[in-house]
């Protein structure tokens, strides 16, 4: 792998959000308050499938590496998942670092070092890098450590979902009931079933590809 690319994502207003996250904060003994150990900490057994860039309708060349998703695979213990979440979710985190923009009602990002040891550690590990760099298809490396552990936090429940996507259903059904055309979506080949929490790519031809979403210690690139 001769290339190397770097994990990041574009610099967007913020503002502190004026709501409450729907997460619970954690509480973890104290007897766990040790440090990052790939040996202990690291569940990763074997590759996960992958999809790549030509299955899905593009040259191979579109991007910076050949594979464009991964099948969700375990990479942490749930010990180390605990971990984690005890300390993003402290609050000092969100008194802190939890912002609001455009693109996310509510992220957290630049609590690592400061007031996640652990989470730094998790993601400066060569032994973790390795690992999502030999499914990526290229060298990864973070950036900044502003971006480290870059969280989204959901913000709606099942039932504000379900109305959302009735909402979004509705007001297709009227448009396509009335004959309005030009409708004000983002583009002209909205996913208009998809609040929140969930991922989809536009293939080469057009087509939407829903990917399996991770549970909890697994992942997806």
């Amino acid at each position: 792998m001769a290339d190397t690319a770097v994990m990041s994502q574009p610099v967007v207003a913020q503002t502190k959000p004026a709501f409450t996250p729907i997460v619970s904060q954690i509480h973890v003994s104290n007897d766990s308050q040790d440090v990052f150990t790939p040996a202990k900490h690291l569940a990763f057994k074997e590759m996960p499938n992958v999809h790549t860039m030509k299955e899905l309708g593009f040259s191979e060349t579109t991007g910076v590496s050949p594979i464009a998703v991964s099948e969700p695979f375990r990479l942490f213990t749930e010990e180390a998942v605990m971990r984690m979440r005890q300390e993003v979710l402290s609050p000092e985190v969100f008194n802190n670092c939890q912002y609001s923009s455009n693109l996310a009602h509510c992220y957290l990002r630049g609590f690592a070092n400061k007031y996640a040891p652990f989470v730094y550690d998790v993601w400066k590990n060569p032994e973790t890098l390795s690992i999502v760099s030999k499914i990526a298809g290229i060298d990864l490396v973070p950036e900044m450590d502003l971006e480290i552990a870059h969280i989204n936090i959901s913000v709606k429940s099942e039932d504000e979902k379900r109305e959302e996507l009735e909402a979004v259903a509705e007001r297709a059904n009227y448009e396509a009931d009335e004959g309005i055309g030009g409708c004000p979506w983002e583009d002209d080949k909205p996913i208009v079933d998809m609040v929140g929490g969930e991922t989809a790519l536009r293939t080469g031809n057009g087509d939407i590809m829903k990917v399996r979403g991770p549970q909890m210690a697994s992942h997806l690139f």
